[in-house]
């Protein structure tokens, strides 16, 4: 059957002797009757050898005499196409080109068609013109489409619904969700919550492992926080919130998973899901011990090749590190290089100095964030952005002018001429407060707009307590109240049926 295909496929317009057809006819016939087609098909076939051969066998007229001229055939116009006419390729719908020459032969025409910058040719039943496309209309009952949605959601998750809502025995608190929105939008899994003293760092942290979890396969999490909330098993009993179970890391067992890592080259299965003391990153345990005696040099944490890599890394109160020259820092930037994700905790940013900021971006964002200088710049706008941000939720008579100002200054600075003049944003939020008369509406949606325009509003996630308000706290009471006669009578009836039971 190959070999028919390709003999017509490179048929010329003279066609092919009588011979080549009947070959080709009975070809077709003898695999059809192998694959069990249907007998109109194979009648069909005879049928057309059967007239090939009545048309051989017939006397041919004297080239002298003179033959009456056969009517003009008349071509199928449903199937024939014009020079200059859009078509495109039945087995390839997308492909679609302009006819630039006919071709005429038998049994069918052929047309070059120029396609993707080149000119190709094909037979009349392999195209199909564009106004004779048909559309096929897919139907579906209202079960079966919301089952559609629900699989394209879940196989292309959107960076606008989030899968970890009622994931966990936590109440739904809204702000607690900014920072796992801003972690699935941000262009690298790193973010640095800064939020207030009493917010729900903890919880925000969950729930960012749990949204990861809903999204693809999370086996390995690695949680670095002070000694003392490991004494307390704080993260433990928090974590068990979302259905965690984590293991607490001492020296020894720290220890013995890098000896596992060295050998093996993966970290514990056991282990996978550990809570880690900064006390205990050590000379040690980052470069190894010496030998000593016959024993072997013990290898250290930095020296593992390949480096232990964990799907997500959550280093609490990381303002501990803001010292490069410890070993806290140095560890915990090793495990962040290697790691898929990233979550920082500490307090709010206002109230770290500006190096120390500097080193937690670095060591959160390296790619971005890359040196003192670079830092510098980029933060230079952010003052002016906080003003106006402020002006805005002021209200007062003035905000909108203060707001302008301060926008302006901000686009005076390198970093605001280089890349926030042309912040759509920017403009728009300028344009209406030109403008005035600001809704309610639009002043709140203007405040989120402002606050995006942050240098560093993609990395960091910041919720002041005087931002969210003050929330009902519930304080539950227990009423006894007693049974009436009939309630009575029917509680005893049933303590006295479940005893004989």
């Amino acid at each position: 059957m190959q070999t028919v295909r390709n003999h017509w496929a490179h048929a010329d317009t003279e066609g092919f002797p009588v011979d080549d057809i009947y070959r080709d006819l009975d070809t077709l016939q003898r695999f059809a009757v192998v694959i069990g087609a249907d007998d109109t098909l194979i009648q069909d076939l005879r049928k057309t050898k059967a007239a090939l051969l009545a048309s051989e066998t017939q006397p041919q007229p004297d080239p002298g005499a003179e033959t009456p001229s056969a009517p003009p055939e008349r071509k199928n116009d449903a199937a024939e196409f014009e020079p200059g006419q859009i078509v495109f390729a039945k087995s390839n719908p997308s492909s679609r080109g302009a006819v630039v020459a006919v071709l005429a032969g038998k049994p069918e025409n052929r047309f070059k068609v120029f396609i993707d910058g080149t000119t190709q040719t094909f037979y009349a039943s392999q195209l199909q013109a564009e106004d004779q496309r048909e559309e096929k209309e897919n139907i579906l009952p209202c079960d079966q489409f919301h089952a559609y949605l629900t699989a394209l959601q879940i196989k292309y998750p959107g960076l606008s619904t989030l899968y970890s809502l009622n994931a966990a025995r936590v109440d739904f608190i809204p702000y607690q969700f900014r920072p796992v929105l801003r972690f699935i939008r941000s262009d690298r899994p790193r973010l640095l919550i800064a939020d207030g003293v009493g917010v729900g760092k903890t919880i925000e942290a969950g729930l960012i492992l749990r949204e990861l979890q809903a999204r693809r396969e999370i086996r390995s999490v690695l949680i670095v926080c002070p000694r003392p909330l490991v004494t307390e098993k704080k993260w433990q009993n928090e974590m068990k919130r979302f259905e965690e179970r984590f293991t607490h890391l001492d020296g020894a067992t720290l220890r013995y998973c890098i000896n596992e890592m060295d050998l093996d080259g993966v970290w514990p299965d056991q282990h996978q899901k550990s809570i880690v003391p900064y006390s205990l990153f050590d000379e040690s345990l980052l470069y190894g011990s010496a030998p000593e005696g016959k024993r072997k040099r013990k290898k250290g944490l930095l020296d593992l090749d390949p480096p232990p890599r964990f799907d997500l890394v959550i280093v609490d109160e990381a303002h501990h590190i803001r010292n490069q020259d410890t070993f806290s820092h140095k560890a915990v930037k090793f495990f962040c290089d290697h790691a898929e994700a990233v979550v920082f905790l500490t307090a709010t940013p206002i109230q770290l100095g500006s190096n120390d900021l500097f080193v937690l971006l670095n060591t959160l964002r390296p790619d971005l964030i890359i040196d003192q200088e670079s830092f510098s710049h980029m933060a230079e706008p952010n003052p002016f952005i906080n003003q106006a941000v402020s002006a805005m939720r002021s209200q007062t008579p003035e905000w909108q002018n203060l707001a302008m100002e301060a926008l302006d200054q901000a686009a005076s600075t390198p970093w605001g001429q280089a890349i926030l003049r042309h912040n759509p944003d920017f403009g728009r939020v300028r344009s209406e407060l030109l403008g005035g008369g600001v809704t309610h509406e639009e002043r709140i949606r203007m405040i989120s707009d402002t606050e995006g325009m942050h240098t560093f509003a993609g990395i960091i996630n910041r919720t002041r307590r005087r931002d969210i308000g003050n929330f009902t706290v519930r304080k539950p009471e227990t009423v006894v109240v007693p049974f009436t006669p009939a309630q009575q009578h029917l509680h005893d009836e049933l303590l006295r049926i479940q005893a004989e039971i």
